[in-house]
């Protein structure tokens, strides 16, 4: 190799070195650019908020997803996808959120999403400009609540394993709350009702004669199609809760129809302020929802048919009128 082969040998290794120098600088710049990126002081103010809350937010993201600590060991929150937004400003009032994410162990698949709430960042309905949280004296950004979402990655599978089991035990909790309840509510209107029944036979015939008389002053042809009124019992179908004043529904026969049953809904009150479930002596008056006395039949029954007839019937077998106003809406059982 003579001297001018030698020198150009050299300039090309000089510049292959640099080439490969540059290149390999450019895959590590490429490489850490996202973490250059992250470290930036340039963020906007949502940005600078996660970085100056960024312990309590880690704190937060591990208590809320793995209070033992057995699968994160660690939390990076990348501050530059922060981004803040008020959740409304139409018709209803809003509230100020920041948006972001971050990643557990160190690892990026293990990628998360959170979202930051506070309520003291409020607009009112109809505010079109929003104001600046970081600014505006009136928005308080002191307090807030976070809520995050995991992702697919199979890492956090953990993590749905739990929720599924949280699931399953919450609603096997509810439902026992509610057969709970249930029973409770049975045993309660069983009570209650067994209590009532007490009052209703030592008062039948008072209460027979007061609906009947009433039934048959509105409508005295009434009388000819259907008799006497031979029972007035509790029904089996209640809606109410026992030991209140709220509707109880009552099954009424009467003599010419004795198998077929009409129904009337009432408030009982007692007369002197005693309970009727606790002294079946009490005296009691009954009022109607409106002060409207009604009395209901069952559809296609023959007590409909008669019902509807009446000049105070309608169409669906329902006999319906105002109480006089001399009752005050009330009858009065002795």
């Amino acid at each position: 190799m003579n001297h001018y082969q030698y020198e150009a040998f050299s300039v090309f290794k000089s510049k292959k070195f640099i080439f490969i120098f540059c290149g390999i600088a450019l895959l590590v710049f490429i490489a850490c650019l996202p973490s250059l990126v992250e470290h930036s002081y340039d963020y906007t103010d949502d940005g600078k908020f996660i970085v100056e809350h960024q312990e309590s937010i880690k704190e937060t993201i591990i208590e809320m997803l793995d209070p033992e600590k057995k699968h994160i060991q660690s939390v990076t929150l990348l501050p530059g996808t922060a981004q803040g937004e008020y959740d409304n400003g139409g018709s209803i009032s809003g509230n100020y959120h920041i948006y972001f994410s971050a990643y557990v162990n160190d690892n990026r698949e293990q990628s998360l999403k959170g979202e930051l709430s506070f309520p003291d960042a409020e607009i009112p309905p109809f505010t079109f400009i929003h104001p600046n949280p970081y600014e505006d004296a009136d928005q308080d950004m002191t307090s807030w609540y976070a809520d995050f979402e995991v992702s697919e990655n199979s890492f956090w599978d953990w993590k749905r394993e739990e929720e599924v089991a949280e699931y399953a035990w919450k609603n096997f909790a509810d439902s026992l709350s509610d057969l709970g309840k249930s029973l409770v509510k049975q045993v309660q209107t069983e009570r209650a009702a067994l209590l009532f029944d007490q009052w209703l036979q030592e008062h039948q015939e008072n209460f027979k004669s007061a609906i009947q008389t009433e039934l048959y002053r509105a409508d005295p042809e009434l009388e000819q199609s259907l008799g006497k009124i031979q029972s007035i019992r509790l029904s089996k179908r209640q809606d109410y809760f026992p030991y209140s004043t709220k509707e109880l529904r009552f099954d009424v026969t009467f003599e010419k129809y004795p198998e077929e049953a009409a129904t009337i809904e009432a408030e009982f009150y007692s007369q002197d302020g005693r309970s009727i479930f606790k002294d079946s002596s009490v005296p009691a008056v009954i009022s109607f929802y409106n002060g409207r006395f009604a009395i209901k039949s069952e559809a296609d029954s023959k007590l409909s048919s008669i019902f509807s007839k009446s000049r105070l019937g309608n169409s669906i077998g329902e006999i319906s009128y105002e109480l006089p106003e001399d009752y005050k809406e009330r009858i009065l059982i002795p």
